[in-house]
């Protein structure tokens, strides 16, 4: 699932529209960082955002249904059981 259909699946849960809008790593950090984010999770964050780009998570296995015993929750699942985090309209990761 790429991030459109993330916005798409979170606007369902929700009942409203959520838009997946690109930025660039430096601009994400400055995000991060103005929201005052400690800096250990800034970079990790940013790291991860640079391993997505490049593909690293791509595709799909059954390791956490391997490891965990249950399938993976799907992001519609996730949202709904955690709409609290979700109120905010002008949240930063």
């Amino acid at each position: 699932m790429n991030q459109a259909g993330i916005a798409a699946a979170v606007s369902e849960v929700l009942g409203r529209k959520i838009t997946y809008q690109p930025i660039t790593i430096p601009q994400y950090r400055e995000r991060l960082e103005k929201a005052g984010r400690p800096a250990f999770l800034t970079q990790h964050l940013c790291a991860v955002a640079l391993d997505y780009q490049n593909g690293i998570f791509a595709g799909e296995d059954e390791v956490i249904a391997e490891v965990t015993g249950r399938a993976p929750m799907t992001v519609q699942e996730f949202v709904r059981q955690h709409q609290e985090g979700f109120k905010s309209e002008d949240a930063v990761a």
